[in-house]
């Protein structure tokens, strides 16, 4: 008999200290959950570690929450870092961190979406790799930056560069893309899309296979350009200034004649016309003819029409 009691309170050992929480004391958890700017988070979630159930703190950001000495409580809030700390019978002040994930590559081709999901060939450059070079349009910025797009020069002052994406596909409709501007598709009539500057661009995407369909419709048969300019951002503007300055200079000047010079050229030019075809003429009347041209009632080598 006395061997089973024995056993027994053993057990009831075993088990009070295999099982804390037969044993721990209820407390009661009070605090204050505040956010970044030490401001009072309403609604915030506190509860014990693995409960189904807690309480949200009031419009003073306070808590009062009934849990076992010792457990782990957790405060969360949606768009902030999780929090736990050790219960206590003592006042708590739970200070929140936002949230700094870093969002996947998205690529706006006329509906955001992850770059990882994209099917079609798009070609992104961001403004600051267009403007390493100086240049005035947005043509010049993009040329040897996409593969497969061909830009050329304008021929003339007045003219506009052409873009091609994928060479020519029609004569008779054209091959020029479509430009879309912060979401509006315009054309380049009067060199509109060039007159853009390009320290305003915040990047440009290059839609170059029949995808673009699937978006802009028939329109973008012939690829799409599409443009995201820079938008306000804050806390603070910026101003900024880009300069530049180039010196030309001649490679090599050439000599010219003088006065003398170009007398004696001239005067050796209607000797060899007077000459021309007529090889009988002798030194002497090369001399004649020399000094008929330039007598000072002639003047022909300056004067003659």
């Amino acid at each position: 008999m006395k061997g089973k009691s024995l056993t027994l309170s053993l057990l009831l050992f075993i088990l009070a200290c295999c099982s804390p929480s037969l044993w721990a004391q209820t407390i009661t958890v009070t605090g204050t959950v505040l956010d970044e700017a030490d401001e009072p988070m309403i609604g915030a979630s506190v509860k014990a570690k693995n409960a189904a159930t807690g309480v949200s703190t009031n419009i003073d950001g306070e808590f009062r929450l009934k849990a076992d000495e010792g457990v782990t409580i957790v405060v969360s809030y949606i768009g902030y870092n999780s929090k736990e700390f050790k219960a206590t019978s003592q006042p708590v002040t739970i200070k929140m961190e936002p949230t700094s994930t870093a969002l996947d590559e998205v690529v706006v081709v006329g509906v955001s979406m992850k770059k990882s999901d994209l099917t079609g060939s798009v070609a992104q450059i961001d403004g600051d790799a267009l403007r390493e070079r100086p240049v005035t349009t947005v043509n010049e910025a993009l040329q040897g930056r996409v593969a497969g797009v061909s830009i050329s020069a304008a021929q003339k002052p007045s003219d506009d560069g052409s873009i091609k994406i994928r060479g020519t596909n029609t004569y008779n409709s054209g091959s020029d893309p479509i430009y879309v501007v912060d979401g509006m598709v315009m054309s380049n009539d009067y060199s509109f899309f060039n007159s853009i500057n390009v320290n305003d661009i915040e990047s440009i995407q290059v839609l170059k296979d029949a995808s673009a369909t699937a978006l802009y419709g028939s329109r973008g048969a012939n690829g799409v350009v599409l443009i995201t300019t820079k938008k306000g951002t804050s806390p603070e503007g910026q101003i900024t200034f880009d300069g530049w300055i180039g010196i030309q200079t001649r490679a090599s000047t050439p000599k010219r004649m003088n006065a003398q010079q170009l007398y004696e050229l001239r005067l050796d030019a209607y000797a060899a016309g007077y000459a021309w075809g007529d090889p009988s003429l002798t030194a002497a009347d090369m001399a004649a003819y020399r000094e008929s041209v330039t007598s000072v009632d002639n003047l022909t080598v300056f004067f003659k029409d």
